[in-house]
């Protein structure tokens, strides 16, 4: 596994011609572009993240959308749903519920309703 923070978009090639089985964590907030990487490298190498790290500032529905977002992008081959930085302190308990009942029903495929 490869982990680093940043955007290393321009290494990410040389990391999967490496032999690396999965690369995290994939955070948009570093500029790494989630879509593009599952387009391109989805079949070669397990994505890991794609959470970002600033999801402790997000609204309630912006939080979901986002997460929605990327279980979409990722889909259910070589994707593990994972956030870029934990459970931020600032996340509020209203939002942190709202994540973690998201995220257990993401798990099991039950993503696409709409909140």
């Amino acid at each position: 596994m490869f982990h680093s923070h940043g955007n290393v978009m321009s290494l990410f090639e040389d990391f999967v011609e490496a032999g690396f089985d999965s690369i995290d964590p994939l955070d948009v907030y570093d500029g790494m572009d989630f879509q593009f990487i599952k387009e391109k490298f989805g079949k070669k190498v397990a994505l890991k993240g794609g959470i970002s790290c600033t999801i402790g500032q997000m609204k309630k529905e912006d939080l979901l959308k986002h997460i929605q977002d990327i279980v979409t992008i990722g889909g259910e081959d070589r994707f593990i749903l994972s956030g870029a930085g934990g459970v931020p302190p600032e996340m509020s308990l209203e939002n942190f519920n709202a994540y973690r009942d998201f995220i257990h029903r993401a798990r099991r495929g039950d993503y696409k309703k709409s909140y």
